[in-house]
């Protein structure tokens, strides 16, 4: 009976991966005439005119509905980190997520209202290719906050000068749960007390692996990169989801660097020797109503049986408490090198010491 069970599962895996693979052959054909009904249907709602595109540059870039819990803190964030523009894309919100997008001087504003379902891969294809070509971009959600390792060191300019010098076009990042401490009906409602509540994580459900696939595909400085599977979704609902992304990539027009492959995988790119973070503010008050309306709207296809075993569980239970003894308090990305979560060569690290910022001279001052 177990190895039937076994090889039933198995059967499962094997045509979930086939059908995937078929959906990702499709998209590629249709991209062309999405792109062209994607450009037809855009509304510009401010657009900013005056970024150069050059390689030491980064443009950030989002898809978002509905996001007014984070886009103010995610627009400070990504302004203070140094990006030279940001580009919104709204897909139809009804609260204040454009209001708030448009009260930014520096972010360029768009919106379609093409379904989410069919358009999502369009979408962000459509953003690096328009926005990101002749330039960093990185491409992150709403609720993702990017860093990288000793980012208090060496300011954001320079780590993207580290990474044009050595020929690298992708950097690894491993997305990290942050949560409060507590029952869920107490959990922050959003804005910039998520952030200032939800500091806890942990790494216990963190399953690394090292694809075969993603090696063949790509180039790695560092082959020992890991690929993480799990966390809080594992630890709490028991769904394996992957857990690393590949946010900032440089686009160039013709390069070997395969967009149809770009998000949690990718395909020929020069990855770096170094890994970042993306800190994930998704558990606010509002969390098991937002998977709700996922399931009923059908978004999130690939994980609409994720959400599903989200709304099991908080119906039984009624309530979710994600701190346990494993967790531990974020005070410092640097922290999570000395855990093992990210890696740095030792070619990064000499970088770093020979470009210290002037905070750091005057730390280093008697």
């Amino acid at each position: 009976m177990k190895w039937s069970a076994a090889l039933r599962q198995a059967g499962w895996v094997a045509l979930s991966r086939v059908r995937a693979e078929m959906r990702k052959a499709r998209g590629t054909l249709e991209y062309p005439w999405r792109r062209r009904r994607l450009e037809s249907s855009l509304e510009v709602l401010r657009l900013r005119t005056d970024t150069e595109r050059r390689p030491d540059r980064c443009v950030v870039v989002t898809l978002v509905r509905d996001g007014e819990t984070w886009i103010e803190p995610w627009l400070e964030h990504y302004l203070r980190l140094g990006a030279d523009e940001i580009v919104v894309l709204d897909n139809g919100s009804i609260d204040r997520t454009v209001e708030l997008a448009l009260a930014e001087p520096h972010a360029t504003v768009l919106r379609s209202r093409l379904p989410f379902r069919a358009y999502d891969s369009v979408f962000k294809r459509f953003l690096i290719e328009r926005f990101g070509e002749g330039r960093w971009c990185l491409l992150a959600d709403i609720d993702e906050f990017f860093d990288y390792p000793f980012s208090g060191e060496l300011p954001f300019p320079r780590f993207l000068k580290y990474l044009n010098g050595r020929g690298y076009t992708a950097v690894m990042a491993t997305m990290l749960d942050l949560f409060a401490d507590g029952p869920s009906h107490t959990w922050p409602a959003g804005g910039r007390e998520l952030l200032e509540r939800c500091v806890w994580y942990d790494l216990s459900s963190l399953v690394p692996s090292r694809p075969w696939r993603l090696h063949l595909r790509n180039r790695f400085a560092d082959r020992e990169m890991p690929f993480y599977r799990g966390g809080i979704m594992y630890q709490a609902f028991g769904v394996r989801a992957v857990a690393t992304k590949f946010p900032l990539i440089h686009y160039r027009l013709g390069g070997r660097l395969d967009l149809r492959r770009h998000g949690h995988f990718c395909r020929g790119a020069h990855v770096a020797d170094v890994s970042a973070v993306l800190y994930h503010y998704k558990y606010d008050r509002r969390f098991g109503e937002r998977c709700r309306t996922f399931v009923e709207r059908g978004q999130h296809l690939d994980r609409a049986g994720l959400y599903r075993v989200v709304l099991k569980h908080l119906t039984a239970s009624g309530e979710l408490v994600l701190r346990r003894p494993t967790a531990r308090r974020l005070e410092h990305v640097n922290q999570l090198v000395d855990e093992g979560l990210l890696r740095v060569s030792d070619a990064y690290r000499a970088y770093v010491r020979m470009h210290p910022t002037a905070a750091s001279i005057e730390m280093m001052q008697p």
